[in-house]
C-alpha cells in the first residue's frame, strides 16, 4: 500500500516539485528580525520628522510654545490613560513603586519646562534645518559622558572620537545660524497663515510681503517664515538646543532605569507626558494670552495635534525597533532623523543652507554611525544599563 502510494507520487516529482519547490520555500524563509527591526526604527525617524514640521510650522505661526506643548502632550495623556485604566480594572499593577514614579515625575517636569518649551522656542529662531541635528549631536554626546559620569561606563577612543565630531559638529551648526541674516533667508517680519496674530500680519506694506514671497520662492513648500534675529538670540537658541539634548539624555536613562525596575512602557510614557499637562496647564490658563494659543483655530489645532500624534507613534516604534535589531542598525536608521529633519527645514520651510549647515549634519551623522559601531562591538557582553549606546532621541 505505501509502495503504490510512492509508485504514484514518484513520476509526479521530477515535473511538479521543483517549482513548488521554490514556491513553498518562499513564505519558508521567515523576514528578518532585525531586517523589521529597521523598519521600525525607519517608522520612528519619519513619525518625530513629522511631529517637528509640525512644530516648525506652529513656531512659523508664532503660535505660543506653552499651547503647542500641551496639546502636543495631551494627545499622548489621551490615548494612553484609558490603556491604563484598562490594566488597572483587570488587575495588573500600573506603577511599580512610588520611588519609580517620583523619578519619571521629576524627570517629565525637565523634559516639560525646559527640553520642549526651549526646542519650540528655537525653532521659531533657527528654524528646523539647524535645531534637529543640533539637538541630536548634545544629545549624543551628553549620553555618552552621562553614562562615564552617572553609571562608570567606560568610553572608548571610539566613543570620544565621537563626542569630538559632535561638539565640531554644534560649532559648525552655530556658524550656520551667522550666516542666515546677510543670505536673505529669513523675512523681517512673520506672517503668520491664518493664525491667532492675523491682526498684526494685516497692517504689514506690500514691500515686506515681497520679501517674504522671495523666501517662498527659495524653496519653501509650507508658507511658514521667521523672523530675522540678532546673531546673540541665534546663538542662545543653539544653547537651548544643546540643553534639550543632555535633559534628553537624561530622559533616555530615565526610561530605561524604570523599564529595569519593572515599569511598563505606557506608564512610564504616561506619566512623562502627564507632567506636561500639569506643568503647563497652570502657564497656559494664567500667564499666555488667549489669542497666543490659537486653540480656536481649527487650522491651527490640527497641526498641534498632529505632532502629538507623529510623537507618540514614533516613540512606539523605535521602542518595537530596539526589541528588535541591533544597535549598529538602529543608529544608523536613526541617523536619517537629522538628515530628515535639515532636508525637511530646507525643502518646505525654505530655511538656509550653507556649508556650515551640510558640514554640521554630515558631522553629526559621522558621530551618530561612530557612536552606534561603538556600541555594537560591545554588544557581546551582558546587557546593561548604558545610554550611551543608542543615540536614540527619546522625547515624550
Amino acid at each position: 500500500m505505501s509502495s503504490s502510494i510512492h509508485a504514484v507520487k514518484a513520476p509526479v516529482a521530477p515535473s511538479a516539485k521543483p517549482p513548488e519547490g521554490r514556491a513553498a520555500g518562499v513564505p519558508k524563509v521567515p523576514i528578518s528580525r532585525e531586517l523589521l527591526g529597521v523598519f521600525f526604527c525607519l517608522l520612528a525617524a519619519i513619525f518625530y520628522t513629522g511631529s517637528n514640521v509640525s512644530l516648525r510650522y506652529l513656531a512659523g505661526a508664532q503660535v505660543s510654545p506653552v499651547a503647542v506643548i500641551f496639546v502636543k502632550e495631551l494627545v499622548a495623556v489621551l490615548a494612553l490613560g484609558p490603556v491604563l485604566i484598562y490594566q488597572f480594572l483587570v488587575g495588573r499593577k500600573v506603577f511599580v513603586s512610588l520611588r519609580v514614579v517620583g523619578v519619571l515625575v521629576l524627570i517629565g517636569l525637565a523634559v516639560q519646562l525646559l527640553a520642549n518649551l526651549g526646542q519650540q522656542w528655537a525653532l521659531g529662531i533657527i528654524g528646523l534645518a539647524v535645531t534637529s541635528p543640533a539637538i541630536f549631536a548634545a544629545m549624543l554626546g551628553s549620553s555618552a559622558l552621562l553614562g562615564f559620569v552617572l553609571l562608570g561606563e567606560r568610553v572608548s577612543w571610539q566613543g570620544l572620537l565621537a563626542v569630538l565630531l559632535v561638539i565640531l559638529a554644534i560649532v559648525s551648526l552655530s556658524h550656520s545660524v551667522h550666516g542666515t541674516k546677510n543670505m536673505g533667508i529669513s523675512s523681517e517680519s512673520s506672517t503668520p497663515l491664518e493664525g491667532p496674530q492675523q491682526e498684526t500680519a494685516e497692517p504689514l506694506p506690500r514691500t515686506n510681503d515681497s520679501v517674504t514671497q522671495k523666501q517662498d520662492s527659495a524653496g519653501g513648500l509650507l508658507q511658514s517664515p521667521l523672523k530675522t534675529h540678532s546673531p546673540t538670540l541665534m546663538l542662545l537658541a543653539i544653547g537651548a538646543c544643546c540643553g534639550a539634548g543632555v535633559i534628553y539624555s537624561l530622559l533616555g536613562i530615565a526610561i530605561r532605569w524604570a523599564r529595569l525596575q519593572g515599569a511598563t512602557v505606557e506608564s512610564t510614557v504616561f506619566l512623562i507626558t502627564l507632567m506636561g499637562v500639569v506643568g503647563l496647564g497652570p502657564l497656559l490658563v494664567t500667564q499666555v494670552p488667549w489669542e497666543a494659543t490659537a486653540l480656536d483655530n481649527p487650522h491651527m489645532l490640527f497641526w498641534m495635534v498632529l505632532s502629538g500624534i507623529g510623537n507618540l507613534l514614533g516613540f512606539a516604534a523605535i521602542t518595537k525597533g530596539y526589541q528588535m535589531t541591533r544597535v549598529l542598525y538602529a543608529n544608523m536608521s536613526n541617523a536619517t532623523q537629522v538628515a530628515f529633519g535639515a532636508v525637511a527645514g530646507v525643502v518646505l520651510f525654505g530655511e538656509v543652507i550653507n556649508v556650515w549647515l551640510l558640514l554640521g549634519v554630515t558631522l553629526t551623522l559621522a558621530g551618530v554611525l561612530l557612536m552606534g559601531y561603538t556600541a555594537a562591538r560591545e554588544n557581546h557582553r551582558p546587557r546593561q544599563l548604558s545610554p550611551s549606546g543608542t543615540g536614540t532621541e527619546d522625547r515624550c
